[in-house]
């Protein structure tokens, strides 16, 4: 369901790649670039964790290309770094589209750069077109941050987040437990900006979806396994997870 989401919103914004842009879509990416010097940029992309068909018609991989990347320290001493790409549309705010990420990591690296794991609470997403609105969790990852240089900060992270749909007679959906996964991989180039980030983050975590659910930030890396034993095809096993021995986090060159 949530990947059915992310495919139509990058067709109809013209987020998939070169061949995938409309006109307009172009002249507005050309805007982005040009003012991405003042705002930071980024790009993401998604691929579903286990595909059960592959048409011709879609894309090895959705893209989202991010006109916004803010980075701040918060209260705690935390690195924050938020995303937005943001399509205005000419019938009104209620058919734009608006996608919103933030990451919530442990403090600046110390040396030139530092290897962060992600756990629950380290990505939030939000994503809506229309009547149409998502949101995403992180359940593993792991990010890279560059030490900052010239009041921008440059990063890439890999993760994999769960994805919960919204209607109205159902609201949230699936339960997180059972959602389906997406696997997702960027890079950005953020500037120093907390009340634009703030904004972004305070979005992301609205509606129930607050950070500190599941215990804060993780210092140590998730792992996956499936219990061998036999069920029927219809009812895979569930994801079982449980913390790992850390290398050390702080990678010099």
């Amino acid at each position: 369901m949530g990947w059915h989401f992310w495919r139509f919103v990058t067709w109809k914004t013209g987020l998939n790649g070169p061949r995938g842009l409309k006109p307009a879509a172009l002249w507005l990416l050309l805007g982005v670039a040009a003012i991405s010097g003042c705002t930071g940029h980024g790009t993401v992309y998604g691929v579903p964790f286990m595909r059960r068909d592959f048409p011709p018609t879609e894309p090895p991989a959705q893209v989202v290309q991010a006109g916004e990347a803010y980075y701040w320290i918060d209260g705690q001493k935390r690195l924050n770094v938020a995303l937005r790409r943001h399509v205005p549309s000419l019938l009104g705010k209620a058919f734009e589209y608006d996608w919103l990420m933030s990451l919530v990591l442990e403090d600046l690296p110390a040396g030139s750069e530092k290897l962060y794991y992600l756990g629950m609470d380290s990505v939030r997403q939000l994503a809506s077109y229309g009547g149409a609105h998502q949101r995403s969790t992180s359940l593993t990852g792991i990010a890279v941050i560059h030490a900052p240089s010239r009041g921008e900060l440059r990063g890439r992270f890999h993760a994999t987040v769960r994805q919960q749909q919204f209607t109205v007679l159902t609201g949230w959906a699936p339960d997180l437990g059972r959602a389906p996964m997406i696997v997702q991989a960027g890079t950005f180039e953020a500037v120093h900006d907390p009340e634009s980030g703030k904004a972004i983050r305070n979005r992301t975590e609205a509606d129930g979806f607050a950070r500190g659910i599941h215990g804060g930030v993780t210092t140590r890396p998730l792992y996956i396994f499936y219990p061998m034993q036999t069920q029927p095809a219809s009812q895979p096993a569930k994801p079982i997870l449980g913390p790992a021995t850390a290398p050390s986090t702080t990678r010099e060159r």
